[in-house]
């Protein structure tokens, strides 16, 4: 039976979102604790500015980002494939998806990165072409 590793993190994530050309870039910082179990990673940290928590799934080939608070989102990311998700505001929720193009996962001993390129798409239309970085540190 493989040992469930329990380490607070620092967790820094970049967003680039392009969209008719213009490329609009999003960096925040958070506190968190990281269990790791194999291969797989759960990250969770606080969310401030959003009022609430999240939480993150990272296994070899995927990636659950699971948002509670004034904004809720749950997206996921699948090498290859085009994935429905979800995101809520208080004025109602959309429709959307990810289709990811990309998927890098790298783990040590002091931290990691996941980096995923993906296209949203908003009630079945084009949105944007992203990449979302994710690293952390021990």
């Amino acid at each position: 039976m493989t040992e469930i590793i329990t380490h607070p993190i620092q967790l820094t994530t970049t967003l680039l979102a392009t969209m008719d050309g213009e490329t609009q870039q999003i960096d925040e910082a958070f506190t968190g604790t990281l269990k790791q179990h194999g291969d797989n990673f759960l990250l969770t940290y606080e969310d401030p500015e959003n009022k609430g928590h999240a939480t993150v799934k990272v296994a070899p080939n995927a990636l659950v980002i699971n948002r509670q608070g004034e904004v809720s989102t749950l997206l996921r990311f699948s090498l290859g494939e085009r994935e429905h998700a979800h995101y809520q505001i208080a004025e109602g929720g959309l429709a959307i998806e990810t289709e990811t193009s990309d998927f890098l996962l790298e783990a040590e001993n002091e931290g990691g990165k996941v980096e995923v390129a993906y296209t949203l798409y908003i009630n079945g239309q084009y949105a944007s072409d992203n990449r979302l970085t994710l690293n952390w540190t021990l």
